[in-house]
């Protein structure tokens, strides 16, 4: 039988392994004459019992090999490609703390003028090294050059052997060292409080405030058959301005929600429009589920707003004997779940407005159609946003309490 060259490894392993479970007791040489493999290999692959000592054998075996030109210039471009990928650049001429990122796109743009540097210090190398009449071996190899970009199918391949892979950058709120330290603290502090009472997961009651409006806050992604098709309805990205707005103030816990609460703009004696006050504060949604608040196993969560934080409020929690959280840290709405059901409620309104065929003009259509979404929302979203607090706490703090 000729010599099957061409046939890869792994089938050649294959074909040997079931020669052998049929003729165990064949000779190497019968082997090499069936199967025209190398006598060498053959010993080995025999002395190999297992996938994992096979696999091992080849390692070894492709470490002891001598690289070629080609495999050292493949290992010097994708060196290149590290070293671009790797590479951040200030922005010059602002005052903001922003780094440029580059994409597959134009990793694979610089690669040309990368090898052309390459090349430039790898001959003056060989330059030296003959001047020099040295015999060890030079450190760079000098790489074929092209004046096109890499394609970027290769770049991209090049990239995902390196490790890379493609990420959405985690948004946060602030790079305060002295907040991130009080984060860590908080949630150290928190954990350990779940720690020993696991119940009280369970009896978290999370609020805050946020602005509902008309705008388009649908979600960024589409399940479609094509470009085209994914084009047909597209997301605008714009905030239109003189539409209606309304701040409301809701707050959840397990198998909870209160209502939703509308914070219209009052005018104060001097005539000055004032919204959310800490009295107002207090009377409009503090009150209403004062009940709830005070009964046993429930800690309330409000972050570190000035209304929230006003020893008018502070004064009313503690005559209401309210168990509640003293020191949220600052700078932390990845912490609390409400701001995830917001986003709900936020892409729901939008959804009610595109239903109805037209635009609301009114607040108070818009805060109907808010609370409507309000108590639509499914209770076992509200359930996991509230019972991942815990998570978030782990996550956090092992982040050194980074957003």
């Amino acid at each position: 039988m000729p010599r099957r060259d061409r046939v890869s490894a792994t089938l050649l392993r294959v074909d040997v392994m079931r020669y052998l479970g049929r003729y165990p007791n064949a000779s190497n040489s019968a082997l090499e004459r069936k199967f025209g493999a190398c006598r060498k290999w053959l010993c080995q692959f025999r002395k190999c019992k297992s996938k994992e000592e096979m696999l091992d054998f080849k390692q070894k075996r492709a470490k002891s090999a001598v690289p070629t030109h080609a495999a050292r210039e493949r290992s010097a471009v994708s060196e290149i490609v590290f070293k671009l990928v790797t590479k951040t650049q200030r922005r010059p001429g602002t005052l903001l703390k922003t780094h440029v990122y580059p994409t597959v796109s134009q990793v694979a743009a610089a690669v040309p003028a990368a090898i052309r540097a390459h090349n430039k210090v790898a001959r003056a190398r060989l330059a030296k090294k003959k001047q020099a009449k040295s015999s060890h071996a030079v450190a760079t190899v000098e790489i074929r050059e092209r004046d096109a970009p890499m394609p970027i199918s290769t770049c991209r391949d090049i990239i995902h052997k390196l490790g890379f892979r493609g990420y959405a950058r985690r948004k946060t709120t602030s790079r305060d060292p002295e907040k991130q330290i009080a984060r860590k603290k908080f949630c150290a502090a928190s954990l350990t409080r779940l720690r020993k009472d696991p119940a009280l997961a369970r009896g978290m009651i999370f609020s805050d405030e946020t602005f509902v409006d008309t705008n388009d806050h649908s979600q960024r992604f589409v399940l479609a058959r094509s470009r085209e098709e994914a084009d047909e309805d597209p997301r605008v990205q714009e905030n239109v301005r003189c539409i209606p707005r309304v701040m409301v103030w809701g707050a959840i816990g397990h198998n909870w929600r209160s209502e939703l609460v509308v914070i219209k703009p009052r005018t104060n004696e001097e005539g000055d429009m004032r919204g959310l006050t800490a009295r107002r504060y207090k009377l409009e949604c503090l009150s209403p589920i004062r009940e709830k608040l005070k009964s046993k196993g429930i800690l309330f969560m409000q972050d570190g707003a000035r209304v929230h934080t006003a020893k008018e409020v502070q004064r009313y929690l503690d005559t209401q004997s309210i168990d509640w959280i003293r020191d949220w840290p600052a700078s932390s709405p990845n912490l609390n779940p409400i701001e995830e059901i917001w986003e709900v409620l936020k892409r729901a309104i939008t959804a009610k407005v595109l239903s109805r065929g037209h635009e609301i003009e009114d607040k108070d259509d818009l805060f109907e159609v808010a609370k409507q979404c309000w108590r639509e929302i499914p209770v076992d979203v509200m359930n996991n946003h509230v019972l991942s607090y815990k998570r978030e706490l782990q996550d956090c703090h092992k982040r050194g309490g980074r957003s």
